[in-house]
């Protein structure tokens, strides 16, 4: 691993906000072996023109947005088109124009990441040497359906336009047109035919919803006539689908609409994100309204859920050993040119990694902390004992009193500082004894719980 200073330091600035940014994220992720060859297989298979999707399943801070992140960098490696775009109140897909406006909106090329957006795409596409095998596959005298010529006809239009230096108003109304905004229709007609008289011999110009699942695969055509691969699209917090639909019918709209996008894939990769219980919930609905028509459930919820869900697991122990020496790596590099991470430091690692793994704390919150760690160790260099005093380890947590002790939990000694509970046992005389092992010497005690002085660790993370 051989990464600049410059690119160390922004990727550990990135991760003090729990975020690993896409550039290095090959290098960081860890426990994701299973959805990494499902990606793979997507690209592969989309390249291809068989269209892939996959449901990801998790909690918040789990680390759906670093896999999805990751995905963006498989789809750069091959030459992947990419779009990704957050469900909220706005975008519900009942509507599909509204869908493909915000699919193209978010769209970025692998080889421009800094231009977004469809129109800045086409413009870019129209400076490179990209441009004359554009206009060849829009003068290309076969189209698959009217709409991929409509979009021929579009692109054409559009460039007719703005070489002529003729007026932007006219090219941003073409640009809406093929976004499928809210145009004048007439308007519309008398730009594409002035400027692309071939536009006279189409009876309507007008791209009506069940045209839009052939206007996305013409544009995949259109991606893949000048070098791509396909198209990766991201679509992310799908619980809203059904979270902020009201009604039956218009969450029934929702879902057939995403049926008619799995279905229609060509060259195609979706990524959806759901957080957990959502599909069997959304899934339990639809049974109750449609009693023993189960053949009508949306096919997401169906053979989608069944087939292609990959569900998030919380990473181990081990995984944040792995992810930890990257990052220490990755430190070391951007700010102190050398090693000073050593064995103590490691062994104050491995004991939060355990509480991490134990307490369930999201992998975004682990990563701040380690960095955390970093900071402290770096400024304060001689203060490694303290630090194994795990007074650091407590700066998220809250201590309180408490003698409802069990196995697994977390104290605070004020003599030997923090333990695990190991043992919890009940004496002949009916007292509790508590072992523990004492997290900064791995030393085993025993200690009756009125007579120590302890307070338990809550996380409140």
């Amino acid at each position: 691993m051989n990464i600049s200073k410059f690119y160390s330091e922004k990727t550990i600035n990135s991760m003090r906000y729990g975020i690993v940014p896409v550039l290095n994220i090959n290098y960081l992720t860890v426990g994701r072996d299973e959805i990494i060859e499902f990606y793979k297989r997507g690209f592969e298979l989309a390249s291809k023109g068989i269209g892939k999707n996959l449901i990801i399943e998790g909690q918040f801070g789990m680390g759906k947005s670093h896999i999805l992140n990751f995905s963006k960098y498989l789809a750069i490696k091959n030459n992947f088109v990419i779009s990704s775009v957050t469900i909220d109140q706005t975008l519900l897909f009942n509507k599909m124009d509204k869908a493909l406006n915000e699919i193209l909106d978010s769209i970025e090329l692998p080889d421009f990441p800094s231009i977004n957006g469809f129109e800045r795409i086409l413009q870019e596409i129209l400076r490179t040497n990209k441009k004359q095998t554009l206009l060849n596959w829009c003068d290309f005298g076969y189209s698959t359906s009217h709409i991929e010529k409509k979009l021929k006809i579009g692109i054409k239009a559009y460039h007719n336009i703005i070489n002529n230096s003729k007026s932007k108003d006219a090219a941003d109304e073409v640009i809406r047109w093929i976004l499928c905004e809210k145009i004048d229709v007439k308007r519309i007609k008398d730009i594409l035919r002035w400027n692309m008289p071939e536009a006279r011999n189409i009876s309507s110009l007008k791209f009506v919803q069940d045209e839009i699942i052939d206007l996305i695969k013409a544009i995949t055509q259109m991606f893949k006539s000048i070098g791509y691969n396909g198209w990766l699209i991201l679509i992310d917090e799908c619980e809203n689908f059904f979270e902020l639909s009201t009604s039956y019918k218009s969450r029934m709209k929702i879902f057939s609409n995403l049926d008619l996008l799995i279905n229609g894939l060509e060259n195609i990769f979706i990524i959806f994100t759901i957080t957990p219980g959502q599909l069997d919930k959304i899934y339990d609905y639809f049974k109750s309204h449609l009693s023993d028509e189960v053949y009508k459930i949306p096919q997401f919820l169906n053979k989608t859920r069944s087939k292609y869900l990959k569900i998030l697991k919380q990473l181990n122990k081990e995984d944040y050993k792995k992810l930890s020496k990257t990052i220490i790596h990755f430190y070391e590099t951007a700010y102190l040119d050398k090693n000073f991470f050593n064995k103590k430091h490691e062994k104050f690692l491995e004991r939060f990694f355990i509480l991490a793994e134990s307490e369930g704390l999201p992998t975004r919150i682990v990563i701040k902390t380690i960095i955390e760690v970093l900071d402290y160790l770096s400024s304060y260099p001689n203060e490694t004992e303290n630090l194994l005093d795990s007074e650091f380890i407590l700066t998220n947590s809250v201590v309180i009193e408490t003698n409802n002790i069990e196995i697994g939990d977390y104290l605070k000694h004020d003599i030997f500082g923090a333990c695990k509970v190991i043992d919890v046992k009940i004496a002949n005389d009916d007292r509790i004894i508590i072992k523990v092992e004492v997290l900064k010497s791995n030393e085993i005690k025993q200690f009756i719980p009125e007579h120590a002085k302890f307070k338990k660790i809550e996380m409140t993370i």
